[in-house]
């Protein structure tokens, strides 16, 4: 009985081809940028900002939205049904994990 072989589908050639792509992609990637030392800044209140996301402004007057990774804080201004979902998961999240003895 002979073995028939099948072949690849046309999906599957495209989904290798897209797989190849992103990896000569990735492999070509720029190195991440070393962190950069921001001195003399000050904080720039906003209606946007909480703990986690702000706006400062240095010296010479340039302003940075700064993200701090790895923090998460709760959120201050609501703007759809979204942030309101996420904004009563934030808030179950932090009072089941702060104990306010």
């Amino acid at each position: 009985m002979a073995v028939q072989r099948s072949h690849p589908t046309a999906l599957q050639l495209h989904v290798w081809i897209a797989l190849f792509f992103a990896c000569i992609l990735h492999a070509s990637a720029a190195p991440a940028k070393l962190l950069e030392k921001i001195e003399e800044c000050i904080f720039v209140p906003t209606k946007w900002a909480d703990g986690d996301s702000f706006l400062i402004r240095t010296r010479a007057g340039k302003e940075y939205t700064i993200r701090l990774y790895g923090a998460d804080c709760m959120e201050w201004h609501i703007g759809d049904n979204t942030d309101e979902r996420r904004l009563r998961a934030q808030r179950r999240y932090f009072t089941s994990v702060i104990s306010f003895s």
